[in-house]
């Protein structure tokens, strides 16, 4: 969640790109995507990858693009009410799910209906309400071990590998930039973070760029940032 919970709560928002522009590379998966929120009835897609890879972004600009009808959960701070809760309430013609393992498998059981048939049931006060939603699902996940069978079966699996080094600096520049970064400052940003900090996760180059950017310009103070990613690289915690 917390990329996604980041770049959807920060600043400004900039003149609306099209469906997936900002995402580098993945063609046929933009391809799979885009005809899945075009079809008349749910196609729900379950995207899988390391952290450099852009299944979070799909995501959000899915979110972005579809603000008055999806909505968005976080599948680790979620429970069956709150999704039952959310559907009966808002009626949410697409359902946004990060990290979908993080579920609890009894809960991960209360989108088997909703998914197969759009009918939602559950008992308030000894007193059945049900209710029945056409809803599209779209979901992230890291640990295919924790998902069941029968919702894993529900969706269209989608694997996506990890970015090379000039697909992460050329995405991880366009975020920066999204975000009011200089073109020039936010490639330097992203070079550094893959190169010098040996890191290939975007989070940790949107942290940098939150960190250093100034508030008053574009332009990124280099000399800050080399101290930061020292810093960072002194005490980082070691892998467990």
């Amino acid at each position: 969640m917390g990329l996604l919970s980041r770049l959807l709560g920060r600043g400004e928002q900039k003149p609306k790109n099209e469906l997936f522009d900002t995402i580098i590379g993945y063609s046929d998966i933009k391809e799979v995507l885009s005809l899945s929120l075009q079809s008349r009835e749910p196609v729900h897609i379950l995207l899988s990858g390391p952290p450099a890879s852009s299944k979070t972004l799909f995501l959000l600009d899915i979110l972005n693009h579809n603000k008055e009808r999806a909505y968005f959960i976080d599948g680790a701070r979620t429970s069956k009410v709150g999704i039952f809760d959310l559907c009966f309430e808002l009626r949410p013609r697409i359902l946004i799910i990060d990290e979908i393992d993080g579920l609890q498998r009894k809960d991960q059981k209360a989108l088997l209906n909703l998914m197969e048939t759009g009918i939602l049931s559950v008992t308030v006060h000894k007193k059945i309400q049900t209710t029945q939603i056409k809803c599209w699902v779209y979901a992230t996940m890291n640990d295919p071990s924790k998902l069941i069978a029968p919702l894993k079966s529900r969706f269209q699996s989608l694997h996506l590998p990890e970015y090379t080094r000039e697909q992460f600096i050329s995405i991880c520049t366009k975020l920066l930039e999204r975000k009011g970064i200089h073109t020039e400052s936010a490639h330097t940003v992203a070079e550094i973070v893959y190169d010098q900090m040996d890191v290939k996760d975007p989070r940790q180059v949107i942290r940098l760029g939150n960190m250093i950017g100034s508030i008053d310009t574009d332009r990124i103070d280099m000399h800050k940032l080399r101290r930061i990613v020292s810093t960072c690289i002194k005490y980082g915690a070691p892998d467990t």
